[in-house]
């Protein structure tokens, strides 16, 4: 009678489970369409022959001998040969970091091998195991066959409380009389409140939500694994491997993740690109249909319709978007990536970026820092900086992004002409250059304390010769009234043009006017005392790297005044190394200031 009730509550859950929406979306898939190794987008390997913890008897290889594509298949091929030490080979082929799921629909369409000794597998392991090693983490099979039980088909979950070595494991078999000799649907079909598993149309096994993790830890991303392991402590348990049933082999005709609730899709590939050269970009997140778009003068050479294209960048090519349109079953989905293009070095003696382009500001806030800046137009040419700075030791700052990623190894002459007021001028600014990747580059930069600025409301032309401009410039970024030797303020600058020039340019004043403009209608704060400056972490050990936030000469002393370790700080660290356990005194010198810290070494 209990089995009577178990079935009926299995039955209603089975109903209850997956009666919602069928509106599935392809996510992720390989249809096996291009010959030789499986797609290094989509798989990885198992490799090894330590038995697996099955006491398997083959070694896993990356060979082609063991798997490879061949007229739209995959086939996984397990050998009798010698290898590493195991009389047989084979593949175990996983999704793990290039597909990985939580919840959805798996198709796996294969016919598999047959043969005293082989042991087939289409199944998933956590991806993060969360909960701890096998079996805590759980275990999901969707296909397994034992060649001495021949057209007999398994799907099992295992478990912390449910797992083969306590014999507690749940799962279902089914005959499929042709299983070996034809292909079918391997089917999973996984959400939030349980799983079933299949073959075709046919759903054979369903474990419903139970418990805690223990008993349901499938609520955690899982990947898939494709295998044929031979012997081991069930695929053996029929007998000695049948060596004239060898080489092996399960085929594969596609796999297909679906789900119905669409994760985040993006664009995989180079953000920064160069004329002359082909590149491959590769739709994550999502699966069929995939129109793609691309800027003037970049050619898609071949997948369009895939989720990869192959494209090649002309001489005539722009910077722009590239962008992936996918029609899925429930709506259309689209990813873009922005692309740059390195152009070279400018044409002509000198290279102009104008503060207003086309009436638009071409400067922008960072978003950390958006409400400590307000940057509006100042006349046709320039703008207006407006900052309120509280914590100049946050390094706030302002950037200018170029249209395209330029050489400047030769155009390294670098001018940006600003007006300052008196008693509003910031205390600190600097220029670096950015990659095309919004990172600064190199050492190479410039910084003006409030003693260098000019504060007669005249735009001046500030210059610096970078000493190695790199050859892919994609930006500034101007730090104001930034540093530890800075004080809260609120103050103001206004900034016209940037140039970058072949001939050295002087330092001079742009105008003669003294109409400060903007900058009379900001209404300054400056605090009375220098803000507290702040380094980190105190108390410090040996290794470790003391974070200063700018570049700074520093100076140790220990309690006898004596000098024991300078330097200079990188990226506004430095390291700490060979100092004695106690109490010292730091010094940090800049141009034109010097701050005295008592720090503690462990």
């Amino acid at each position: 009678m209990k089995k009577y009730y178990f079935l009926f509550y299995l039955l209603l859950n089975t109903s209850i489970i997956f009666a919602q929406s069928d509106c599935y979306e392809l996510v992720w898939s390989d249809e096996f369409d291009v010959n030789g190794a499986p797609d290094p987008n989509k798989w990885g390997y198992d490799i090894g022959g330590d038995g697996w913890g099955n006491n398997e008897d083959q070694y896993y290889t990356d060979k082609l001998t063991n798997a490879q594509v061949i007229d739209g298949k995959l086939v996984i091929t397990a050998r009798k040969e010698n290898y590493g030490g195991k009389a047989y080979t084979s593949a175990r082929l996983i999704s793990k970091g290039k597909g990985d799921w939580l919840y959805g629909k798996v198709v796996v369409r294969a016919k598999l091998p047959s043969g005293q000794g082989t042991w087939p597998a289409i199944w998933m392991l956590p991806t993060d195991w969360e909960y701890g090693g096998w079996p805590a983490s759980g275990e999901i099979d969707i296909m397994e066959h034992v060649g001495y039980d021949p057209n007999v088909v398994h799907g099992t979950v295992h478990t912390e409380a449910y797992n083969h070595m306590n014999n507690t494991q749940r799962g279902e078999k089914v005959t499929i009389d042709d299983a070996t000799s034809a292909y079918h649907d391997y089917v999973l079909e996984w959400n939030e409140d349980g799983l079933q598993v299949g073959y075709d149309d046919q759903m054979y096994f369903t474990f419903p939500k139970r418990g805690t993790y223990k008993e349901w830890p499938f609520d955690k991303r899982f990947h898939l694994l494709l295998n044929i392991a031979i012997g081991g402590f069930w695929g053996g348990a029929g007998g000695p491997t049948d060596d004239t049933a060898l080489p092996a082999k399960m085929e594969v005709e596609y796999v297909r993740v679906y789900q119905k609730k669409v994760g985040e899709i993006s664009l995989d590939g180079a953000s920064i690109i160069e004329k002359n050269t082909k590149y491959t970009y590769l739709l994550k997140g999502m699966d069929g249909n995939v129109t793609w778009t691309v800027p003037e003068g970049i050619t898609i050479l071949s997948g369009q319709g895939t989720s990869t294209i192959e494209v090649e960048i002309a001489e005539n090519a722009e910077t722009g978007e590239i962008k992936a349109e996918v029609e899925g079953n429930c709506q259309t989905y689209q990813a873009t990536k922005e692309v740059k293009v390195v152009v070279g070095k400018p044409q002509g003696e000198s290279i102009n970026f104008p503060a207003i382009l086309d009436e638009n500001i071409q400067w922008f806030k960072s978003e950390n820092f958006s409400s400590q800046f307000e940057i509006k137009k100042e006349g046709e040419n320039s703008v207006l900086v407006k900052f309120d700075i509280e914590d100049p030791s946050t390094n706030p700052y302002i950037e200018y992004h170029f249209d395209n990623i330029y050489d400047f190894t030769e155009h390294n002459n670098f001018s940006i002409n600003i007006k300052n007021a008196e008693g509003k001028e910031p205390d600190a600014l600097r220029v670096e250059l950015l990659d095309g990747n919004g990172n600064t580059l190199s050492n190479d930069f410039v910084r003006w304390y409030s003693s260098n600025l000019n504060t007669d409301c005249n735009l001046w032309r500030y210059t610096h010769t970078f000493t190695s401009a790199p050859s892919q410039v994609a930006g500034i970024r101007v730090y104001v009234n930034y540093g530890i030797f800075s004080s809260a303020k609120v103050g103001g600058l206004v900034i016209e043009d940037v140039v970058f020039s072949t001939s050295e340019m002087q330092e001079e004043s742009m105008t003669n006017n003294g109409d400060c403009g903007g900058l009379d209608t900001i209404i300054t704060s400056l605090s009375p005392d220098k803000k507290e400056v702040n380094i980190y972490p105190n108390p410090i050990s040996n290794g470790q790297k003391l974070i200063v936030g700018e570049a700074v000469e520093l100076q140790f002393f220990n309690l006898l005044g004596r000098k024991v370790l300078e330097g200079y700080s990188t990226n506004g660290e430095f390291l700490i190394k060979d100092l004695e356990r106690g109490h010292y005194i730091l010094t940090l010198k800049s141009e034109n200031n010097r701050v005295y810290k008592k720090i503690l070494v462990e």
